[in-house]
C-alpha cells in the first residue's frame, strides 16, 4: 500500500480505502492513508473480514453507492 501511495500523485483525488482483515477491521489504514496521501481527500473506508469476502458483494455495493460510484 505505501509503495503505491508513494508513487501516485493523488492531489485533489478522493481515495476510498478498502481492505480485508482477520480481526483488525480498518486498523490504521485511514491514518496511514492520511499520512501517505496528504493532498488527497479520504472517503469512507470498507473493511471486509477475509472469511466473509466471498459473500461481501452486498456490502461492497452499498459502500460504492454511498460513495456515489454506483447508481442508487
Amino acid at each position: 500500500m505505501s509503495t503505491c501511495l508513494d508513487a501516485a500523485d493523488l492531489s485533489g483525488k478522493t481515495v476510498l480505502p478498502f481492505t480485508t482483515h482477520a480481526m483488525s477491521g480498518l486498523g490504521t489504514v485511514l491514518r496511514d492513508y492520511a499520512r501517505l496521501a496528504p493532498a488527497a481527500t479520504l472517503g469512507d473506508g470498507l473493511a471486509v473480514q477475509g472469511e466473509e469476502a466471498a459473500d461481501a458483494a452486498p456490502d461492497i455495493e452499498r459502500w460504492l453507492r454511498g460513495a456515489g460510484l454506483l447508481p442508487e
